[in-house]
């Protein structure tokens, strides 16, 4: 009977690490598949976050070499170190 038990207990053993390799391969795919969603969603999120935030930092930029355009003409030869004549 031992030997039957030790078999029973074998077999059961084995059945149970297959569930146990299931369920992580399905965890572990369920993960990947969030992960990819999310990455995905972030990325668009940062596209139109990027969409707007690059034309207004062109804009800026453009200014400021206007300001310091104006500034140059202003105040003569020392307004590059924002010192007037």
């Amino acid at each position: 009977m031992s030997r039957a038990v030790k078999v029973s207990v074998e077999a059961v053993a084995v059945v149970s690490a297959s569930g146990v390799l299931d369920v992580e391969q399905r965890l572990s795919r369920q993960i990947d598949a969030v992960a990819a969603a999310t990455r995905a969603h972030s990325d668009e999120r940062f596209e139109a976050l990027m969409g707007v935030a690059a034309p207004m930092a062109l804009e800026l930029r453009e200014l400021r070499r206007g300001v310091v355009a104006l500034g140059c003409v202003g105040l003569g030869a020392n307004a590059a170190d924002g010192r007037p004549l």
